[in-house]
Order: C-alpha cells, then sequence, then structure tokens
C-alpha cells in the first residue's frame, strides 16, 4: 500500500516538473583523478592518461624525479579523431616502470612550449615496491588561475 502511494506521488510530481518545462536529462560526472591512472596485469607498468589536443599548440611536457627508480616505458598520442572533425582532442598516454623500489615524482605541465607558463599541472606520485610492482597517486591537478 505505501508502495502504490509513493509511486502515485512520484508520477504526480514528475507530470507537474513536465508541465513547468523542467527536463530530466543525464546526470554528468566529470572525470575522476583516479581514472587517469591504470595499470597493466601484473601491477609493474602504470598508464597515465591525460586529455590533450595538440592543434591547439598545447602539449604535455613531463619530468621524472629520480630515473633510477622510475622510468618511462612508452608515450604516445591516441588520436580523438574517429569523426572525421579536423582539431578534435585526443589522449596523451605515458607508461611508467619501475626500476628500483622507492617513490619518485612526475609532473606534467600543459603548456604552448613558446609560451612557458603551464595552463595545468598534474603531479603525481609512483611508489615501487621490492617486487616492482607500482603504486601510483594523486599529489595534484591544478588549472593556471587566471591573471
Amino acid at each position: 500500500m505505501l508502495f502504490k502511494w509513493f509511486s502515485r506521488i512520484v508520477s504526480f510530481v514528475l507530470f507537474l516538473w513536465s508541465l513547468l518545462g523542467i527536463r530530466i536529462g543525464p546526470v554528468i560526472v566529470p572525470t575522476q583523478p583516479a581514472e587517469m591512472i591504470r595499470y597493466d596485469a601484473k601491477n609493474t607498468t602504470a598508464i597515465v592518461s591525460l586529455e590533450s589536443n595538440p592543434s591547439t599548440g598545447y602539449g604535455w611536457e613531463y619530468d621524472v624525479s629520480d630515473p633510477l627508480v622510475v622510468t618511462v616505458a612508452g608515450d604516445r598520442f591516441i588520436d580523438g579523431n574517429s569523426g572525421g572533425m579536423a582539431g578534435a582532442p585526443g589522449t596523451r598516454e605515458v607508461s611508467f616502470k619501475g626500476l628500483a623500489a622507492g617513490t619518485a615524482t612526475v609532473t606534467f605541465r600543459y603548456l604552448r612550449s613558446w609560451e612557458g607558463e603551464p595552463v595545468r599541472t598534474v603531479v603525481l606520485q609512483l611508489t615501487v615496491a621490492a617486487d616492482k610492482t607500482l603504486t601510483a597517486s594523486l599529489v595534484s591537478d591544478t588549472a593556471a588561475q587566471a591573471a
């Protein structure tokens, strides 16, 4: 009985919303920072994915604080231009492998090389265990403040 009344109330509210022009659409959830990091099956490679659009002149530059602990295993751009649109954004993927137990910081900067100041900076901490498995954590993800 309670369910029947509840469903009637919900139906009535939805009917009123439709009369008032209120639209109920999909909930858009922004990309979570954890979604930028994934691992291979053995957790020995961390793959960092960052949205990029080279046609605007912007690109990702990065530095590894301790190359004796972590090395770059791969770096590629995945073109997002499946629909034939010129200038469509894609994804920059950079893979890291652990060389020795320890911790290293990777700093990514999204910038135009001729301007020098990044519009976004992402800092990750990569921890390598004795068995060379990797754990990555987001330290910061900041956009430049408008002047």
